[in-house]
């Protein structure tokens, strides 16, 4: 990977949800071949994070991942490191005051808000 010294993706794959969401067949699979692609192929350090992992898809999980994991493992300067997130799961109607409005939110959203916070 010219010009980069460190390569790290975070995969995870969410198949169970509490709450009645219904449960998928498809994401955790998806993550797990993307994270052996990624570090078979391209020499990637990955973290995979799935339900049957030892680290759990949780917000309080990802924040340690985000917050302690994460700086230990970027080197200096920061312009040498790449950073590859990918998520599967569910998404979840938006509903308004009428009842659903058609649209879906991403669960990741709020992953995605986490993020920005950290990286901003």
């Amino acid at each position: 990977m010219t010009g980069f010294t460190s390569n790290l993706a975070f995969a995870i794959g969410i198949n169970k949800y509490k709450s009645g969401i219904a449960e998928l067949k498809t994401a955790k699979p998806d993550a797990e071949e993307l994270a052996d692609l990624l570090r078979d192929e391209y020499q990637y350090q990955v973290e995979l994070i799935t339900d049957n992992t030892d680290r759990k898809p949780t917000l309080n999980e990802l924040e340690n991942l985000l917050t302690k994991w994460l700086p230990e493992k970027l080197q200096s300067p920061a312009e040498n490191n790449r950073l590859l997130l990918y998520f599967a799961g569910h998404e979840m109607p938006v509903e308004s005051d009428h009842g659903s409005t058609g649209k879906f939110r991403k669960l990741s959203d709020r992953l995605t808000e986490f993020l920005l916070l950290i990286f901003v």
